[in-house]
């Protein structure tokens, strides 16, 4: 017999050799443009924990690129002497940023001052959009005239404002101080009351109001009517849902020219039936022609197979239907499908097609 190994024992053994002899590798012995590459994949809460693992980690995470879009909303929340540290890290190419508050989890906690507003204006001097949400703020020192000028995208989703000024709406004057705005989100903000409108309609580049689950929206018609009639001329998206609107109002929101989007229904859709479908798709001689809403939700709303009827004739460019939970039947919905081939349609029934 031959005294050599057999080949792939030879194989084995170099290799083993090789892996002894080559460096050890580790995340520290990458460039700092590659380590870059790399933390630009995790989000900003968690490239606070990577900075403070080593020195070489701290100076590459304060790179300015990975704080243009900061996002620390929907991560536990921080306390004010944190989020200072935070705000520190920012810089005038930074265009996005988002903070949590306690209200899910300590509850009222103040984590935004009027200091460290001013000090995120100061810092972002081109900042575009501004998240803040489940937060908890004294309406009493912070106003929207201590938020950044600059700012097009404005969300408030989940906040609680508190000692409100009993003899003016919160938002008297917001177009003055934040003129750019143009999607404003007070999703889940309760105190929102129906005379907001009045104040929010005088934003004259608004594209997209959020106000689902404020349901003090709807308590007074006078002023819905008011705030449709002289303004919300550019909007194109509304998300009513889980307000108290009604028939009345829906025809309010729903006539707006440039619509293109309307959610309504939710907790309280019952009180929306064809009638208020009718009033928005209905063409009448010497008034402008119904909007051209393409994306429609009908959640749990009093809408029956008539309105599915309004919609096909009156609504042309719709193309996207949500009817779920409301009172239609499958008979409707087949219908609908035969004469809206191009529209897509969400409902309880199976197999619609």
């Amino acid at each position: 017999m031959s005294d050599e190994s057999p080949p792939r024992k030879r194989r084995k053994v170099k290799e083993s050799q090789a892996i002894a002899a080559a460096p050890e590798s580790n995340l520290l012995s990458l460039s700092d443009d590659v380590l870059l590459l790399i933390l630009r994949q995790i989000s900003s809460f968690h490239l606070l924990s990577v900075a403070d693992t080593c020195t070489r980690l701290q100076r590459v995470c304060q790179d300015g690129a990975l704080w243009k879009y900061p996002d620390f909303t929907g991560y536990p929340p921080m306390d004010l002497k944190c989020l200072k540290k935070c705000v520190k890290k920012l810089h005038r190419r930074t265009e996005s940023l988002g903070l949590e508050g306690f209200l899910r989890t300590k509850g009222k906690v103040i984590n935004i001052s009027e200091v460290l507003m001013a000090d995120i204006s100061k810092a972002c001097d081109n900042l575009q959009i501004l998240k803040l949400h489940n937060c908890y703020i004294d309406g009493d020192k912070i106003g929207f005239e201590h938020f950044p000028k600059t700012l097009k995208h404005l969300s408030l989703q989940g906040c609680e404002i508190v000692n409100l000024p009993a003899d003016r709406s919160y938002f008297k004057n917001i177009h003055k101080h934040l003129p750019r705005i143009e999607i404003l989100c007070l999703e889940a903000c309760g105190w929102v009351k129906n005379h907001c409108l009045m104040a929010i309609c005088k934003l004259e580049d608004l594209k997209v109001l959020n106000l689902k689950g404020c349901f003090k929206i709807g308590e007074c018609f006078a002023y819905t009517a008011l705030a449709t009639r002289f303004g919300f001329d550019k909007v194109e998206s509304f998300d009513l849902r889980d307000t108290d609107i009604k028939d009345t109002e829906l025809a309010c929101f729903g006539r707006k020219q440039n619509l293109k989007e309307l959610l309504v229904g939710g907790e309280f859709g019952s009180q929306m039936t064809d009638r208020g479908l009718l009033s928005i798709c209905l063409s009448v001689a010497n008034q402008p022609p119904p909007p051209p809403i393409e994306r429609l939700t009908l959640q749990q709303a009093g809408v029956t197979d008539e309105g599915l009827k309004t919609i096909a004739r009156g609504l042309k460019t719709i193309r996207y239907l949500d009817v779920r939970g409301a009172a239609v039947t499958e008979k409707g919905v087949r219908a609908f499908i035969e004469e809206k081939e191009n529209c897509e349609i969400i409902t309880d029934f199976a197999n619609m097609t």
